[in-house]
């Protein structure tokens, strides 16, 4: 029985070390790096590498670490493609540690959820600091599921809080569904229980101020729960809206099939319940909508606390069948799990960089955040995603301007202006290149009375930075930050 154990075992971790061949293969295919925020990490990253402080405050260590790869000799750009290579398999070894006390039919079914798991591509790609919390918060699982020490739940708890902000929310919910699923607490429990009561209490004070100023990211005109949000927008990849479903499915079938004790399925149902934080915003990627993301990894930890406790014996013959469609469709995982890869964007920009550099080198470009990122990375230069500060002196500042005609320029600005020697250049496809000043005054002659087509997209932030700064990320930057660009106005 143990050696049939072990190979088992074994065709989990080769399953795993498969997968995570795979979607390294994938990711150092593209010529670009994946992911919305890809450049900000490699950015802050390549700052680090340089000067030893991040452009932008973050205390993320992934900063660090992708920045100590470029100190020995990685390019930025690989240099981050090899973290989250390593991240994907720092998550795929947590959990094949954590599942290694389910049976041998169950652990292979979980391996299979796991490595056929669009979810776990996409956070990986596109929140890393969120999967970094997903790896730490993985080694509570396995203090549960292997029986440890209850007491290595404080130190893992803290770390899960400090990883990030979400981690706070996820140890606070996991500490009420460890606690109510005890039977009885023996004196030593209890005090196991105070004192990580106490320890999480400290660090969530300490995080208080932090909290705070994250309230101006919130909207609260839109209460849907963040699951609903993902099933409703339509630009959420469809693969990770069957993957909730069917985690919920999958849940169900499982209850039904052990009939565990309602006392076992408290620490489940109260993970399970993050799915359903509020949206908060009407964005894609809205803070229920991150919350709700993690719920098919929320159910694999679930599914793996409730088989070590109640083992379920599988079909070997189905498990072969879904083990051998797995191993084909590893490959091909990325086409759904991140259908778009942004590869045609980053080029255009490529062009659109060489057009800017030809006719001037701004000391600050506004541009929108897809492009902003991704200039700063490749030029080195200033470039900013949102309305200039006050203090900031615009003549001194450009404007990358999308979906305004030339036409429209023109009929605003031709009466004012000798239209032959205007700091404007049109650098075809809709895109303009105009210095700040003469952008302020164009757009303050547009009003939505005589032209709400063209004041909607002057308006319209994703295209064109219509708003301030936020204050969680101007709180960022204190006295120290200096210059012509500087956040703060100093007297």
């Amino acid at each position: 029985m143990n050696t049939l154990h072990l190979l088992s075992l074994n065709r989990s971790g080769l399953l795993f070390f498969y997968g995570i061949i795979g979607f390294a293969w994938s990711v150092f295919g593209y010529t670009y790096l994946l992911g919305f925020d890809a450049y900000y990490y490699a950015l802050q990253a390549k700052e680090w590498a340089l000067t030893g402080t991040v452009l932008i405050p973050d205390p993320s260590i992934i900063h660090r670490l992708v920045g100590l790869l470029q100190v020995l000799g990685v390019t930025a750009a690989t240099a981050f493609k090899v973290w989250m290579g390593v991240s994907y398999a720092l998550f795929c070894g947590t959990y094949y540690f954590t599942i290694r006390s389910v049976n041998r039919s169950c652990g292979l079914l979980l391996t299979l959820l796991a490595v056929l798991s669009p979810s776990l591509i996409f956070i990986c790609i596109e929140f890393p600091k969120t999967f970094l919390l997903m790896i730490v918060f993985n080694l509570l699982f396995y203090i549960l599921t292997h029986n440890r020490h209850p007491l290595w739940l404080i130190p893992v708890g803290i770390v899960t809080m400090i990883v990030h902000k979400m981690g706070i929310v996820f140890t606070i919910v996991f500490a009420i569904g460890y606690m109510l699923r005890q039977k009885k607490v023996i004196k030593y429990q209890k005090n196991i229980m105070i004192f990580g009561c106490i320890a999480g209490g400290i660090v969530m004070l300490l995080c208080v101020p932090q909290f705070m100023l994250q309230l101006s990211r919130f909207s609260f005109n839109d209460f849907t729960p963040g699951l609903l949000s993902i099933l409703q927008h339509p630009h959420f990849p469809v693969s990770i809206k069957f993957e909730c479903v069917t985690a919920i499915v999958l849940g169900m079938m499982m209850i039904i099939r052990i009939k565990p004790k309602k006392r076992d399925l408290l620490l489940p149902i109260a993970l399970f319940s993050t799915a359903w934080m509020p949206a908060l915003g009407d964005e894609v990627f809205n803070i229920g909508a991150r919350f709700a993301v993690l719920m098919p990894y929320m159910m694999l930890v679930s599914y793996a606390l409730l088989l070590s406790q109640y083992p379920v014996k599988l079909s070997k013959q189905w498990l072969m069948l879904g083990a051998l469609i797995g191993v084909l469709m590893i490959p091909f995982r990325l086409s759904w799990a991140y259908p778009t890869t942004h590869e045609a964007n980053y080029q255009s920009y490529d062009q659109l960089i060489t057009q800017i550099s030809q006719r001037v080198t701004p000391e600050m470009l506004i541009a929108h955040k897809n492009f902003h990122l991704y200039y700063k990375f490749q030029t080195g230069q200033d470039c900013f995603s949102f309305e200039p500060e006050k203090h900031w002196d615009t003549t001194r500042i450009w404007r990358l301007v999308v979906d305004v005609s030339r036409s429209q320029f023109y009929y605003y600005l031709a009466s004012d202006y000798d239209w032959t020697d205007l700091p404007l250049y049109h650098l075809g496809a809709q895109i303009s290149l105009i210095r700040e000043d003469l952008y302020q005054e164009f757009k303050q002659k547009v009003n939505i009375e005589n032209d709400p087509e063209l004041y909607d997209i002057l308006n319209d932030h994703n295209k064109n930075p219509s708003k301030q700064r936020p204050a969680f990320l101007l709180a960022k930057y204190n006295e120290t930050d200096k210059g012509p660009f500087s956040a703060v106005e100093h007297q």
